[in-house]
């Protein structure tokens, strides 16, 4: 939503914006398919395509008038941006090269155009984008030009080291049960951050492991951060009651799912949540 009067919708398996204005009843769209003008930035810079959704947090950021937007990873050119932006006022592209896509150990067979690289969540604070790979323990601060990049480590009491997988032999039971972190979300209200945790598990034979990546995984934990990124606490949350994937911030805390399909209290018929706010444990 780009305010109360306007709303730019994302459609599901096609590359396209579409703006819906209730002031003059009008709707707009543009794609950004291969065979359109969009294809390229406005430096012939090729682009991949962008999924909003929310099972990997990384929504279309709206800053003057311009939508920024994650391209995916792409391995076979020289430049390769993690985000660009797309001017509402002339429909024009522009890629944002001062910070590109990094390669990871497993990660670099060029049969695929991408890969683990596109695992990664980003949030926006008002003043920086920050960047968190689900394959890499630091976090990345960065300017909305992209070009200044500070570079954090937040790492979880719960993982070790960060298990690297080699994507393209990758199952979907070895992703469900490494260990690597997830979505990272800013809460405008606390001013402060939170980033998904997924210790190393092992899943039983019952579970079907592509519907547990939809659904969060086993267990997870939420490492907290301040403003200026220190961690100042870190939950560790029951196995197959919550969904980690599903979450949102309100005024009076953060909504966390528990319609995971392994809770003993899942319905098809209703999504529900519970609310958590944060409490200060110092003694």
């Amino acid at each position: 939503m780009k305010n109360e009067n306007q709303i730019i919708v994302v459609l599901i398996l096609l590359t396209l914006l579409s703006c819906h204005s209730n002031t003059s009843k009008k709707k707009k769209s543009f794609s950004l398919k291969e065979s359109d003008k969009h294809d390229k930035t406005q430096d012939s810079i090729s682009l991949q395509d962008y999924h909003a959704i929310s099972f990997v947090y990384k929504p279309i950021i709206n800053i003057n008038n311009k939508l920024y937007i994650m391209p995916s990873c792409n391995r076979w050119t020289d430049k390769d941006p993690v985000c660009a932006y797309i001017d509402l006022t002339d429909h024009t592209v522009h890629a944002l090269l001062g910070f590109e896509y990094p390669s990871f150990p497993g990660a670099d067979n060029k049969a695929k155009f991408s890969g683990v690289e596109n695992d990664v969540s980003r949030c926006y604070d008002g003043k920086r984008f920050v960047y968190a790979f689900y394959y890499d323990e630091d976090i990345y601060v960065v300017s909305p030009d992209h070009k200044s990049i500070q570079r954090v480590k937040v790492k979880s009491k719960y993982i070790d080291k960060v298990k690297q997988l080699n994507d393209y032999v990758l199952t979907e039971k070895e992703m469900c049960e490494n260990p690597n972190y997830g979505n990272f979300i800013y809460d405008k209200y606390r001013n402060v951050y939170y980033r998904i945790a997924y210790p190393e598990t092992e899943i039983e034979k019952n579970v079907r492991p592509l519907e547990l990546l939809m659904y969060g995984r086993k267990k997870f934990s939420i490492i907290i951060l301040d403003q200026d990124f220190n961690t100042i606490g870190e939950t560790l949350f029951p196995e197959y009651i919550y969904n980690s994937a599903v979450m949102f911030i309100r005024k009076d805390g953060l909504y966390i799912s528990t319609s995971h399909p392994m809770n003993p209290d899942y319905s098809d018929d209703k999504l529900t949540f519970k609310c958590f706010t944060l409490e200060n444990t110092k003694l």
